[in-house]
């Protein structure tokens, strides 16, 4: 059995020829169409940050992208270094711009003299029930609607949980010591604190950061976090 014989069996793959055109591509008498057709490779699509966004707001996460990629027989995407890079660019530049058009909603709503504002203030979990260890809280504006300040906690740490049965030895204390500035727990107790914790956050950094004072609180009827609130700020609180 001679070379090109063989090549029939086993799993040899040609060399791909280059695209020089065809009779459509070839006439100069078709309109142009108003859609970008240059060429894409799998690599290029996966690196678009529009792509990486789409899939992060989805929760399709790295994994996904290359079960994706694998069902459309494309090749995989990125590495996990990469992808993270990628990820936290798009985190800076979304806080970035999150914080400008909270300050620029403060400012609308805000008297000129003694930036005293009403905002009405409320938390969620990711999860129903009391018992979820994430937690966002949140603050808008009385009559524009527009968000002012939020507020997330966090009393799961995936990183922190991994290194739980490793709390000796001196590699964990050199992890600990890098993985402080980034981790992302910043709440210990309950699920039911969350609400009071996150909403006296907001109100600690009212002067300081969105250079206002929300001296009206329209709240959901709980009576737990009202008089913390009371008791953080200096000022006459009124809750409507």
């Amino acid at each position: 059995m001679n070379s090109k014989s063989a090549r029939r069996y086993t799993d040899y793959r040609r060399n791909k020829r280059r695209f020089c055109g065809n009779q459509h591509s070839n006439d100069k008498t078709l309109e142009p169409v108003a859609v970008d057709v240059t060429s894409a490779s799998s690599k290029k699509l996966c690196l678009d940050s529009d792509s990486y966004q789409s899939n992060s707001n989805e929760r399709v996460g790295l994994r996904g992208i290359k079960t994706f990629c694998s069902v459309m027989n494309l090749p995989p995407p990125v590495s996990q270094k990469s992808y993270d890079r990628i990820l936290n660019n798009i985190k800076s530049a979304s806080s970035i711009v999150a914080v400008a058009l909270m300050n620029k909603a403060a400012k609308e709503i805000a008297a000129s003299e003694t930036n005293e504002i009403c905002v009405s203030g409320d938390e969620t979990w990711k999860t129903r029930g009391h018992t979820s260890p994430i937690g966002v809280c949140s603050i808008i504006g009385d009559i524009t609607g527009k968000v002012i300040d939020v507020e997330v906690l966090s009393s799961y740490c995936k990183s922190c949980d991994r290194w739980k049965s490793l709390k000796y030895g001196t590699a964990y204390q050199e992890w600990k010591k890098s993985h402080e500035p980034y981790c992302v727990k910043n709440h210990s107790g309950s699920s039911n604190k969350i609400e009071g914790e996150g909403m006296k956050r907001i109100f600690k950094r009212s002067l300081l950061e969105r250079n206002a004072k929300y001296v009206k609180y329209i709240g959901d009827g709980d009576t737990k976090t009202f008089p913390e609130l009371q008791n953080t700020v200096s000022y006459n609180l009124e809750k409507i």
